[in-house]
């Protein structure tokens, strides 16, 4: 006889995980499901009318249960909703008993390359695009991922090399900073004004060399039409590739 559920102790060691349910006769999987503890036992005493439910009492009907696999294990939360909703796409929710797709994430689920390149091709800007006056800030690795856990605005305002006195002229003239990790702006904001670097930012841990160079500015995030506009579009090759350069309508 099949367990209903796991012993003390492993379903802890288990974190979060994926599983599928199959018919036991002709090994068919009809249901995909993500969560944690106890849950992919959950459904074989589930009363919801559903599809699910139903397949389930069917294949209780011939005297069997069916076949429950765990796909993925100690997983994150995101990662097992990101699993789910990929092994949904790829075997076609018309086949399963699932209701939904899983977690409404674009980047996850089977999607035709032309497509891909397509949307991609859509979302690419070039200098000649630009609206308004900006500085592109490109963020690296070490800010990006290193500062992850606080507030892009904060990270990205700051510490940025305006060397010479026409280039920090120019920084007065930029309306928006669109900040952009590569290549791909992440964040768009409003430039209020300009200020040396640690003179705004509220923090015990200053960041960078504050420099007579260095600056930094405040404002807040774009208007949603200019926001956008630029968002998660990707640079092609007529921008620059200097950590900061501004860009002035002429």
């Amino acid at each position: 006889m099949r367990h209903n559920k796991f012993p003390t102790g492993l379903s802890e060691r288990m974190n979060y995980y994926v599983y599928v349910y199959s018919d036991p006769d002709d090994g068919k999987i009809f249901y995909i499901g993500k969560g944690k503890d106890n849950r992919c036992f959950d459904h074989l005493k589930c009363q919801e009318e559903c599809g699910k439910t139903d397949k389930i009492k069917e294949i209780q009907s011939r005297g069997k249960e069916p076949i429950i696999h765990i796909l993925a294990r100690n997983l994150s939360e995101k990662e097992a909703y990101d699993i789910e909703a990929a092994c949904i796409s790829i075997l076609g929710i018309s086949d399963l008993t699932n209701r939904s797709f899983g977690t409404p994430v674009s980047d996850i689920g089977l999607v035709d390359t032309e497509d891909i390149i397509d949307s991609f091709q859509n979302n690419v800007i070039s200098v000649h695009d630009l609206k308004h006056n900006v500085i592109v800030l490109r963020m690296n690795d070490e800010y990006f991922n290193g500062e992850a856990g606080h507030d892009l605005y904060e990270i990205a305002r700051t510490d940025w090399t305006l060397r010479g006195e026409k280039k920090q002229n120019d920084a007065k003239k930029a309306e928006y900073a669109l900040v952009t990790y590569k290549n791909w702006i992440v964040g768009v904001y409003k430039i209020a004004a300009w200020f040396p670097t640690n003179t705004t930012r509220v923090t015990d841990n200053p960041i960078g060399s504050a420099g007579k160079n260095s600056f930094e500015f405040v404002g807040c995030e774009a208007e949603d039409t200019v926001y956008d506009y630029y968002h998660m579009k990707c640079l092609d090759d007529s921008f620059k590739n200097d950590a900061s350069f501004i860009y002035l309508l002429h």
